[in-house]
């Protein structure tokens, strides 16, 4: 039986995740990514208009460790 961390995709190696790329990893709708960041679930960095979700953030929010490389 898999075990929840090893069906993850791999994350790419970015500090910063846009709106879409948090929908693509999570598979979760854009709609719902607004309202998790809207009511502080998922925290974000605002540069400018642009809405960042930081790489640790992403990884807690999604339950993953990673592992040293």
């Amino acid at each position: 039986m898999a075990t929840a961390t090893s069906i993850v995709p791999p994350i790419p190696d970015k500090l910063f995740f846009d709106r879409r790329d948090v929908v693509a990893f999570t598979g979760l709708s854009l709609r719902f990514v607004d309202l998790l960041i809207a009511d502080g679930t998922l925290r974000v960095k605002r540069v400018g208009a642009r809405v960042l979700v930081p790489r640790a953030e992403l990884l807690r929010f999604a339950g993953v460790t990673e592992t040293p490389k």
